[in-house]
C-alpha cells in the first residue's frame, strides 16, 4: 500500500508529465485498435471477400447456334474456339496483368450400352438427331459443375463425384 500511495504522489507533483504520460497511452491505445482492425480489413478483403468474389467467365457457343447442335455432324467442331481466337483473349489479358484460374465443363453425345443406361425423359429425341441417346458430361474441377451447361446436379443414385486434387477428377 506503501508503494501505491507514494507513486500517486509522485503522479499528483507534476501534472504536466501525469497528463503527457495519460496522453501518450491513449494514443498508443488507440493506434493499436486501429492498426488491428485494419489489418483485420486488409486481411479479409484479401482473403475471404476476394476469394467469394471469383469471377466467372464462361466462354461457349451461343444458344442459337448449341440449339442446332448435331453430335452426327462433326462441322459442330467448327464453333469452337480455335487457337488464335484463345491467343488474341490471352493476349489481352497478359496486358492487363490479370491471372486467373480456369476450368473445363464439357459435354459428349453417347449412345446407350448394357453399362451404361440412359434416363428417359418425358420427350425422346431420335439418337440420328442428338448423336446418342445420353450426354456424358465431363469436369475438370468442382468448380465446373458450377459453370457447365445444364446447371447444377443431382445424383439420384450412387456416388456423387470426388476430387482428390484441382486437377484429378474422380467417378
Amino acid at each position: 500500500m506503501f508503494v501505491l500511495k507514494n507513486a500517486w504522489a509522485a503522479l499528483g507533483r507534476v501534472k504536466w508529465r501525469t497528463a503527457l504520460i495519460a496522453l501518450l497511452t491513449l494514443l498508443v491505445s488507440f493506434s493499436a485498435a486501429v492498426n488491428l482492425s485494419v489489418l483485420k480489413a486488409d486481411d479479409t478483403a484479401n482473403n475471404e471477400t476476394y476469394q467469394s468474389q471469383k469471377a466467372s467467365a464462361v466462354i461457349r457457343p451461343s444458344a442459337q447456334i448449341q440449339a442446332k447442335r448435331d453430335g452426327a455432324d462433326s462441322s459442330y467442331t467448327n464453333n469452337y474456339m480455335t487457337w488464335a481466337k484463345y491467343s488474341k483473349y490471352a493476349t489481352a489479358v497478359q496486358k492487363k496483368n490479370i491471372s486467373f484460374d480456369y476450368t473445363v465443363a464439357t459435354s459428349i453425345p453417347v449412345r446407350q450400352s448394357k453399362s451404361l443406361q440412359a434416363i428417359a425423359a418425358k420427350t425422346d429425341t431420335s439418337e440420328d438427331k442428338t448423336g446418342g441417346n445420353l450426354t456424358l458430361q465431363a469436369f475438370y474441377t468442382a468448380d465446373a459443375v458450377k459453370i457447365n451447361d445444364y446447371g447444377q446436379y443431382k445424383v439420384v443414385k450412387g456416388k456423387d463425384l470426388r476430387y482428390k486434387k484441382q486437377d484429378d477428377g474422380v467417378l
